[in-house]
């Protein structure tokens, strides 16, 4: 029988006969006022109770019963807070995550300027053993050049106007209702004018088409946008899109919005290299495989659609 260790917690100790701690939060958070009323009142129960509190709760949870349900505000959602000047500052010996908030050879002023296939496995190799508590590398990524590709419609290798049909033909009575428009590309683009002011009908459709924008959409043969040749080609899977993710005012001109989560595995790195590298394949999370099958069709669509499409 295995003895039982006794194991450090930021100020707290458990396990090994030490005194109870009360460890609890709501599973997922779904918002930050919701996050804070529990842990107000769970402060309040272990101090009447007069144990420590350990406040737990998941910004990303990991769902093992369905792909479909609610996640949590993912990286993007849950670090907004932590970027709060006010926010709490904790020791980085007691981080779990580490995220890569800016990556600066893809900028305009260094675009094309290489930094190495590995540079982030550099730094995810050092970070792990400067801080082995950090378990998850990601990053908050931006997608500089979306409003521009959305807009290429000459591009036969971008988003002509068949396949934002075909993107978009989900959510087409929808949006084509919000613009009062007949044509659901139409009423997209006319609601992107304003994406602040229809975020709830733009939401799904802009994580689709930025999707399609991140895997998809090339100009001169390479991807269109740089951020996310840089984070593919050092091996990084890409892991979640948050539409509105970034409501600055340069983020709402150059993507609506969208930001983007790349997550380094450090198991997977080397292979997902080498696949993007020599063809041209992606590594995606299990919560995006199924939409990208679809967003996959939609893009290039069977042979025996296209053969209908001719004879008309």
């Amino acid at each position: 029988m295995p003895l039982l260790r006794s194991i450090p917690i930021g100020a707290f100790r458990i396990g090994a006969g030490e005194p109870l701690v009360l460890i609890a939060g709501p599973c997922v958070i779904e918002s930050e006022r919701h996050a804070m009323k529990i842990a107000e009142s769970l402060v309040k129960i272990a101090a009447k109770a007069k144990v420590p509190l350990i406040f737990k709760a998941s910004y990303d949870k990991a769902n093992r019963s369905s792909v479909d349900s609610f996640r949590g505000p993912g990286l993007a959602g849950g670090l907004e807070p932590l970027l709060d000047v006010h926010a709490p500052v904790l020791p980085a010996q007691e981080a779990d995550t580490a995220v890569f908030y800016s990556i600066n050879n893809c900028l305009k002023g260094l675009r094309g300027v290489p930094f190495g296939s590995f540079l982030i496995k550099q730094v995810v190799a050092e970070l792990a053993a400067e801080l082995p508590s950090i378990k998850t590398y990601g990053t908050l990524s931006p997608l500089p050049r979306f409003s521009q590709a959305l807009h290429d419609s000459g591009n036969e290798d971008g988003f002509t106007h068949e396949r934002l049909s075909r993107l978009l033909v989900e959510f087409a009575r929808e949006l084509m209702t919000a613009a009062k428009r007949r044509d659901p590309v139409d009423a997209f683009l006319h609601l992107l004018e304003h994406p602040l002011a229809h975020r709830e009908v733009l939401s799904a459709p802009l994580e689709r088409v930025a999707f399609a924008y991140l895997t998809r959409a090339r100009q001169n043969g390479k991807l269109y946008d740089p951020v996310a040749t840089f984070h593919l080609s050092n091996g990084a899977r890409l892991e979640r899109i948050n539409a509105f993710g970034n409501l600055r005012p340069y983020g709402l001109e150059a993507s609506f919005g969208v930001t983007v989560n790349y997550r380094y595995l450090p198991a997977e790195l080397e292979e997902n290299h080498e696949r993007f590298i020599r063809r041209g394949q992606i590594r995606v999370s299990d919560s995006l495989y199924r939409e990208h099958k679809r967003l996959t069709a939609a893009w290039q669509p069977s042979r025996e659609i296209q053969q209908r499409a001719k004879s008309r």
